[in-house]
């Protein structure tokens, strides 16, 4: 590996796209689904952890405050999104071009302000104060999830 990694990934990359190119739509479609299975999983037990695909833990969220803006005392910090793991709200599609792991109904304006920090109202309430969240990569591929889609190609290569 040369001291760029990245170039050497996506090089790799596009030999992978050629080699698949060759396959027939089923085995693609089947490839795609598997890697769209393992991606969701891995994704999921991220979001469960709290962590993003870069490895570093989300930004927590603000605590509790009563009316006189102290911190409400024993207020429980719990985890973020753990909801938005479940199969009924991230999900997977496949077909023969390609795999995708996202979100569908209203989690997908959620996980959009903080996928890339964006600005929205705290609540659905009129007069809610507005906040610029946090950027918090709920979405990703991790190196070990490239390490482990690169794995599952040779072997459908190797197989066919």
């Amino acid at each position: 590996m040369s001291d760029d990694g990245a170039l050497d990934m996506q090089a790799l990359e596009a030999w992978i796209a050629e080699l698949t190119a060759r396959m027939d739509a089923g085995a693609r479609r089947k490839l795609a689904m598997r890697i769209a299975v393992d991606l969701r999983k891995s994704n999921a037990d991220r979001l469960k952890a709290n962590v993003g695909a870069d490895g570093q833990p989300f930004e927590p969220r603000r605590r509790s405050r009563d009316i006189s803006g102290k911190a409400k005392q024993g207020s429980k910090i719990n985890r973020m999104f753990q909801r938005a793991a479940a199969p009924r709200f991230l999900r997977r599609s496949a077909g023969s071009e390609g795999a995708q792991v996202g979100y569908t109904g209203a989690l997908v304006r959620i996980m959009r302000v903080h996928q890339y920090g964006l600005r929205d109202r705290v609540s659905r309430e009129p007069g809610a104060p507005e906040v610029t969240y946090p950027k918090r990569q709920v979405l990703g591929i991790a190196e070990a999830d490239r390490a482990h889609i690169m794995d599952l190609v040779m072997a459908q290569l190797s197989s066919s």
